[in-house]
């Protein structure tokens, strides 16, 4: 090394020395890219703040409150049944505020900020389970949305279903939307009963034989996990960011109002990964500002394929521009221990169309001018279909 080359390492060294001594200088958390939020307690309440939302919780019995702009969003307290738990064999429904430690925190990554809730010390019985729970609410960026993530420690006692965060306290709300089928705008007060996936009788009730479940990526249940709700001129969205073992808790009664929050299920019997949800606030809005909201949620994280990039990857898609669809059926073949089996009218529990009359009926359809037409074929394995979800075991 030369003279010169060691002076300049040394005139490097003594002023990297220099300023490692002065006082290190705090930047407002916006000027490095966080978020600025504040976290407060007081109370027994946690309280979340940032510009434009602000969360309270109550550490007591976990409930939420958002006022959001003009709007305020009310998520009901915990309560009994909102988690199973299996342990040795058994499985019971307990209350997650039931929990006989509940620590609260501050939580801060810097792109997002909140509270972190450690839960332990349930009892089946008389005995501890041997279970940890970690929730985190947090705001999150430049619109301050709202992002709920669950994670467990399991041993001997696995979480099989955790309602978290809970449902939404629903009085004041105008409609809830939902993604299932092609789409329901649910009335508050509707004056039926309604389930998204089981049957209504004639008389407005749930046929009490159907004991179908919500769950994911189920056109009858969700074609997108996601759902919102209308109050006045606000709306709120919650995007299920973790959707493969998710569903909503739903219940709509005569009259309303309408129940629903996430539920998160178990992946072979346990929690083996982090499950989030993202509640959107939209000041003023309505359906059409909820699935623009959910389309750039998934042009963001890479779901999204345009008509476009479809074509490309199956030249026939095109053809299905402007193309007419309809829907057909071969066998319906409800047993008599199915839950949608008919008592009152068993001639109802099976219709049966051969596959050679289906194509005469189409050869009819292009003998009156119809050229193009997508056909949809259902309930044609060989036991036909009882629609029930999950169906049977082993599958046709």
């Amino acid at each position: 090394m030369t003279l010169k080359s060691f002076k300049l390492l040394s005139t490097i060294a003594i002023t990297l020395g220099m300023y490692s001594i002065l006082p290190a200088q705090q930047l407002p958390r916006e000027q490095w890219g966080a978020m600025p939020v504040t976290v407060s307690h007081e109370a027994g309440k946690w309280i979340i703040a940032g510009q434009k939302n602000r969360l309270t919780i109550n550490e007591t019995d976990l409930a939420l409150n958002v006022q959001a702009g003009p709007a305020q969003w009310v998520m009901m307290p915990s309560k009994a049944g909102d988690m199973l738990v299996k342990s040795k064999g058994e499985e019971v429904s307990l209350r997650l505020a039931d929990a006989k430690t509940i620590s609260v925190v501050a939580y801060d990554t810097g792109f997002k900020t909140g509270v972190k809730i450690s839960l332990a010390g349930w009892k089946l019985k008389s005995n501890d389970l041997d279970l940890e729970l970690f929730l985190t609410v947090c705001l999150q960026g430049k619109d301050e949305e709202l992002v709920f993530d669950v994670a467990a420690n399991e041993h001997d006692a696995a979480l099989r279903q955790l309602d978290w965060p809970a449902a939404l306290d629903a009085r004041e709300v105008d409609y809830t939307l939902l993604s299932n089928g092609r789409g329901t705008l649910l009335p508050r007060n509707w004056p039926k009963e309604y389930y998204p996936i089981r049957t209504i009788t004639p008389e407005g009730k749930i046929a009490q034989t159907d004991h179908s479940v919500l769950q994911s990526h189920v056109i009858e249940s969700w074609s997108m996990s996601w759902w919102g709700f209308q109050k006045g001129k606000s709306a709120m969205m919650v995007i299920v960011e973790t959707p493969d073992d998710a569903a909503y808790q739903f219940s709509h009664p005569a009259g309303g109002p309408t129940v629903i929050g996430p539920r998160w299920r178990a992946q072979l019997g346990r929690f083996g990964y982090l499950r989030t949800a993202r509640m959107c606030f939209i000041a003023n809005g309505n359906y059409v500002d909820m699935a623009k909201r959910y389309r750039r949620y998934v042009k963001d994280t890479g779901l999204f394929v345009s008509l476009t990039e479809k074509i490309a990857r199956t030249p026939a898609v095109k053809d299905l521009i402007g193309t007419p669809q309809t829907r057909v059926s071969i066998l319906r073949n409800l047993k008599p221990d199915s839950d949608r089996y008919d008592t009152k009218t068993p001639a109802n529990n099976y219709g049966l169309t051969t596959f050679d009359e289906r194509a005469r009926q189409l050869r009819d359809l292009k003998a009156k001018g119809v050229d193009r037409i997508l056909v949809f074929v259902s309930a044609w394995p060989h036991l036909g279909y009882d629609r029930q979800h999950p169906d049977s075991l082993p599958p046709p």
